[in-house]
Parts: C-alpha cells; sequence; structure tokens
C-alpha cells in the first residue's frame, strides 16, 4: 500500500517516468497561459510545487503539479476539480488559501497562497536534540486547533494529511496549514485511474480508520493532531520503526515523556494535560477521541491565554429546519455563570421594542460613509428612542435551549439565547440576502460608497459585486438600514406562513441593550487588551496594505488576521455565549436612533478597514443615515416574541 502523502522516497524514485509532463518544466516557463515559473519549492509523493508568478493577478503563488495520470484522464480532472474547488471557502488566516485548479492538454495544478516561510518539521530538526518544548508550540498549537475546528465545523471539510511537514511558519510567526483535504483528493483520483492500491495520507501520522479506507472524519484529523503533537515534543511520531501499519491499529505509543528518555533527550517536564491529551487524541477508537479540536485546546488549557476569546465555543455543522442543536462544552465555569445570569436576567430584562421597521426610505440618494466619526469614550451616552411599550417574552424555540445548544432557522442561521431574545451567532450571510432578494425582487443596488486608495466615492459597486471575492458565507455587505429592516421583515412572514414561527414572532435588528448583553463588560469584544491578539477579528492590519488602502490611513500595528476585506462568518473566535464578529468583518446595523431627531440609526461593531481602536471599544456606536450603503455595512438579527400578536 503506497501513502499519497508520504515523501520517504526520492519523486522520481517512487513515480519512474509516470510524471514526465512534470519533469520537463523549466525556471521562467509560462504555463496555463498565466503563470510564469520561478524556483522549485518542494517535491512530494504526489506532485512537485513550484514557485510562479501570476501574470493576471500581479502575485506570487505556489503551484502544486499533479501526476500526468490525472491530467491525461478527463473523469479523474473532472473529480479533483470539484472536490479542490470544495476548499475555495476556507479563508482562515491559519489556513493556505486555494486560488484554482488550472490544466491543459499536457498537465494540471493547483494554485495556492505562498508562503514565505518553513515547515515545522524542517524547524525541528534544526532545534537542539530534535525537539520542541510546550512553551515553544503553545501559540502555534492554538493557531492549529482554531483553524482545524473552523474547516471542520464551518467549512465542512477534513484534512487527511496533517503532519508537521504541512504546518509553516510564515516570516511573520503565523502558522499556516497547507494542503487542505487535497491529499485525499489526489489519491482517490490516482486509484481510479491505475487501480494501484493508494491511501491519502501520510502513514506514520495516519489513524486506523483512515489507514483502512473508511469514510474521511474530523476524528481522523484529531488523530494525526495528536500523532503530529508527539512528533513536535519527542522528535519522532508515536510510531515509526517496524510494522507501523500494525502498531497503529494495535498498539499503544508510550508517553511522551517516557520516549523523551528512551532517545535520552533533556527538557523541560511535559504537562499532565498535555500528556493526557494527545494520549487520547491517539485512541484507537474514534468516538474514544476528543469530539474537536476546539476541545483538544480546552483540555490542553489554550483558552486561557491573556487576550483570547473563548474561542473553542465553536459551533458543529448545520442541519436545517429549525432544531436544536448542541454546542462544544462551555470553556469555562465562567461562561456557564453567564448563562445562569442570562437565564435570570430574562425574567426582569424589558426593554422597549423599536418602531417597527416598515418606514419608508428617506428621499436623496444614498452616499458614502461619513469620515468625521465623533470619538466614543467609555460611558458615553446611548440613548433609546424606541416608543413602543409591547412586552417581549423569549421565545419558544429558544427557551427550551439547554446549556451549550443554539436554535436554527430555515436559512442556517443560528441563534442563541441572550436576554428575552435570540441573538444570531452570525452576520447575515450572503446566501440569506440573495434569497431574499431573488424571492421578493427587492433592490438593494444603487448609490453604494466604495472604500478605496482615494477615500469614499461611488463606484458602481453593489451586495452582489461589492469590488472584492465574496461567497455565500460571507456577511453580506452593501446594504443601508431599510435592507436590512425589508430583510426582517420578509424572513418573518416566511417562517410565519411555514409554521415555522408563531403570529407573535418575528426577526428584527438588535437594539442597544441586546447588543451590550452579546459584547458583555470588556473594554473590547475580544476581553480587555489592545492591541488584540492575532485570532481576535477582521480588522485592518497589515494585511489590508495594497493598491485600495490610501497612502495615508493607517493600520493596527502588529496585526495581521490574513483577511484584507471581509472574512466568511465564523472564521474568527466566538466570545463565551457562542457569538461571532462582534467586532470587525462589517459594521451592523442597531435597531435604535442615535439622535433625538431620528436622523440617524446606530451602527455598531466596526469593521474589516478600522484600525481606530476607540471605534472597537463595546461602547462605541456609530450614528449613520438609513439610507447609506457602502462596503462595509451589514447586519445580524434577533428573534423575538411580542406579548400580543
Amino acid at each position: 500500500m503506497r501513502m499519497a502523502g508520504d515523501s520517504e522516497q526520492p519523486f522520481e524514485q517512487e513515480h519512474g517516468k509516470r510524471d514526465e509532463t512534470v519533469q520537463l518544466l523549466a525556471q521562467g516557463q509560462r504555463v496555463f497561459n498565466r503563470y510564469r515559473l520561478i524556483r522549485v519549492l518542494g517535491r512530494g509523493g504526489m506532485g512537485v510545487v513550484w514557485l510562479a508568478r501570476d501574470e493576471e493577478l500581479e502575485r506570487d503563488v505556489a503551484l502544486k503539479f499533479l501526476p500526468e495520470s490525472i491530467c491525461h484522464d478527463r473523469e479523474a480532472a473532472a473529480d479533483l476539480k470539484r472536490e479542490t474547488r470544495r476548499s475555495l471557502d476556507l479563508t482562515h488566516p491559519n489556513i493556505v488559501r486555494i486560488y484554482d485548479f488550472v490544466h491543459d492538454d499536457d498537465r494540471a495544478a493547483i494554485a495556492m497562497e505562498h508562503i514565505d516561510g518553513r515547515t515545522l518539521s524542517a524547524l525541528k530538526v534544526e532545534r537542539p536534540g530534535g525537539f520542541f518544548e510546550v512553551a515553544d508550540i503553545t501559540p502555534w498549537v492554538q493557531q492549529l486547533c482554531a483553524a482545524l475546528d473552523y474547516a471542520h465545523s464551518v467549512g465542512r471539510v477534513v484534512h487527511q494529511d496533517l503532519k508537521p511537514a504541512n504546518l509553516m511558519l510564515n516570516s511573520k510567526g503565523h502558522l499556516k496549514i497547507t494542503d487542505f483535504g487535497i491529499a485525499r483528493s489526489i489519491a482517490d483520483s490516482v486509484t481510479r485511474v491505475t487501480a494501484e492500491d493508494t491511501v491519502g495520507g501520510t502513514l506514520l501520522f495516519m489513524s486506523p480508520q483512515q489507514l483502512n479506507g473508511e469514510k474521511p472524519s474530523p476524528a481522523n484529523d484529531i488523530y494525526s493532531l495528536g500523532a503530529t503533537l508527539y512528533d513536535l515534543l519527542t522528535g519522532k511520531p508515536p510510531f515509526h520503526t517496524g510494522g507501523v501499519q500494525h502498531q497503529i491499529e494495535n498498539k499503544v505509543p508510550p508517553p511522551m515523556a517516557e520516549r523523551r528518555n528512551e532517545f535520552n533527550l533533556h527538557g523541560q517536564p511535559i504537562p499532565e494535560a498535555w500528556e493526557n491529551t494527545v494520549a487520547a487524541c491517539l485512541a484507537k477508537r474514534a468516538a474514544d477521541r476528543p469530539a474537536s479540536a476546539a476541545e483538544v485546546a480546552d483540555r490542553l488549557g489554550l483558552h486561557q491565554s491573556p487576550g483570547k476569546a473563548a474561542w473553542m465555543t465553536r459551533l458543529p455543522g448545520r442541519t436545517r429546519g429549525g432544531h436544536f442543536k448542541p454546542l462544544p462544552p462551555w470553556p469555562r465555569l465562567t461562561g456557564v455563570l453567564v448563562l445562569v445570569g442570562l437565564a435570570a436576567l430574562a425574567f426582569v430584562f424589558r426593554e422597549h421594542v423599536g418602531k417597527r421597521e416598515d418606514a419608508a426610505p428617506t428621499s436623496g440618494k444614498p452616499s458614502g460613509i461619513q469620515t468625521n466619526i465623533p470619538t466614543a469614550g467609555k460611558g458615553q451616552s446611548e440613548p433609546n428612542f424606541d416608543d413602543s411599550t409591547a412586552p417581549r417574552l423569549l421565545p419558544a424555540q429558544l427557551a427550551g435551549i439547554a446549556q451549550g445548544r443554539y436554535w436554527e432557522n430555515s436559512l442556517g442561521m443560528r441563534f442563541v439565547p441572550l436576554g428575552s431574545v435570540g441573538f444570531s451567532v452570525w452576520e447575515t450571510r450572503v446566501r440569506d440576502f440573495a434569497e431574499f432578494v431573488r424571492d421578493t425582487g427587492h433592490d438593494a443596488s444603487a448609490g453604494v460608497a466604495s472604500f478605496s486608495k482615494r477615500g469614499w466615492a461611488e463606484a458602481g459597486h453593489n451586495w452582489e459585486s461589492p469590488g472584492f471575492t465574496q461567497t455565500g458565507s460571507h456577511p453580506v455587505t452593501c446594504v443601508n438600514w431599510h435592507d436590512a429592516a425589508a430583510f426582517c421583515r420578509w424572513l418573518t412572514e416566511r417562517e410565519r406562513k411555514s409554521g415555522l414561527l408563531t403570529r407573535r414572532q418575528r426577526y428584527r435588528l438588535p437594539n442597544n441593550g441586546e447588543w451590550k448583553l452579546a459584547v458583555g463588560e470588556s473594554a473590547y469584544p475580544w476581553g480587555d487588551s489592545w492591541p488584540p491578539a492575532p485570532v481576535a477579528a477582521n480588522l485592518a492590519g497589515a494585511e489590508v496594505l495594497g493598491d485600495h488602502w490610501p497612502a495615508d490611513r493607517g493600520v493596527i500595528s502588529g496585526y495581521d488576521d490574513g483577511h484584507p476585506f471581509t472574512a466568511p462568518v465564523g472564521s474568527f473566535p466566538a466570545n463565551a455565549l457562542g457569538i461571532h464578529d462582534l467586532a470587525g468583518n462589517v459594521w451592523e446595523w442597531g435597531l435604535d436612533w442615535s439622535d433625538t431627531a431620528r436622523n440617524r440609526r446606530v451602527f455598531r461593531g466596526a469593521a474589516w478597514d478600522t484600525p481606530a481602536e476607540a471605534y472597537l471599544r463595546t461602547d462605541f456606536f456609530h450614528p449613520m443615515e438609513p439610507t447609506r450603503r457602502n462596503t462595509t455595512s451589514g447586519f445580524r438579527c434577533v428573534l423575538e416574541e411580542v406579548g400580543a400578536p
């Protein structure tokens, strides 16, 4: 049996002449009518990787050329193209981006983000004794778990070849996972074409289930995560000599401290939590392993790092139809106490319901976002001018949700109990808004102000085409307050007709009191630290610097979240309530008026273009004309139940 990810044999020796087209590549050659080859970055069991210049987009990329057998088989190429594009939506700061699957009559390749850095495998070899200490790898493991949890729960993609050689550190010291889902896809295609017994992955890091060709599962990645940590901390994988396949299926590896003694390695003691967690990851039965990468991080105590949000409260995969679904365990006792406190508060917390959101848009052409944003400090007054006195009750869908669960509606939007309402854990997505537009014909295309190096100006963009790449999982942007309110009314009527909601239940925008409950008492939504931790939120760090960024506009010093524009919802840490993106990504429209004259609505949470500390404080709100549309404006919904139909 040959493993697709193995690279123990020289590339040419392992493949013989099967990949002659790959061997004919040369420096300076132009391929696929777009890429200019610069130099070879590496060779592996299933391809050679070149650094290339994308002459169309004027950027460097990594081109992974695939075996010739795949290139010349249309069905294999089509299968791999489809599977590769499943990874296109993986836009996490710690996952190497996949750009495209490209091919012609002679060759095929996967174009991906080029990382200026080295693998943990290479760095480990240079360490004294050839191993890392726990303190060395803690920040990398934190980022690794966050990325895996995102890929499993949001992207619905399994890596299938996790190992130190597929983990890189870029020039800024950030961890990047390479080859997400690619090894398995290539192996399956090669197996079908050549009839070779090929298994995607690398034997030394492979779970018993993956070894036996069972269906890809996050549990396989959890095993590989454990094997990777074992390798980094001891210098070798759990099983590395003799009959490795038999040992993986039948033997239990020694504790890491014992392995270090066996190799005469002297270092700091390995904490008991790390020993126990790695051993749990390496359990033979998938059901005996931690249920998620978030749970692995929780067991390792990584959520306790200063300034980090409780990001292990991530959400699992979604289903449709308005069902209760479990969340992973809350990260610490304080999360439970928060929920208990909120449940008690639901009996006494009473806010006025916003004035019904069916006012017609004011006349006049919407224009760009104002640049003279007032500075807000802690304790700024936030008047609530809504005048409805109808009492609100916790919606029935949310009232029965036990600790660590959420409710999902017909669009796959998820809600958790918050005070007396259900609060969406995500900003409203492009796919949600697109269904609204298809159903109603609502026109939200005019007067969009776009942010560019010249400041704010209309450039013909809209919510479907904002001037940067968006998928269905990204937050919808370029919408004004009236667009958001119309969406809420439409969704309410749609789900009332289907029977999912009663006549007393409705969706609307959050009010000031609900926003305060969601963000909590910290100075910023992620905690009390400034600048934010590297994976805290989608904000204006070094990643935004480019042709679109004004030369005189600053960024957050030392920050880089990997997303120059919006990021798919759920890409960044959830807070203790399971709510994402309360800071950054897109500004969110609120229900309340910001002034007594009722000229402006509140705008909260900042966006991908925000570098200013003052705008990111939990008590800040931005007064904004409700007719304004721009490339940073979005919204999220709450679900409420009113006292009378």
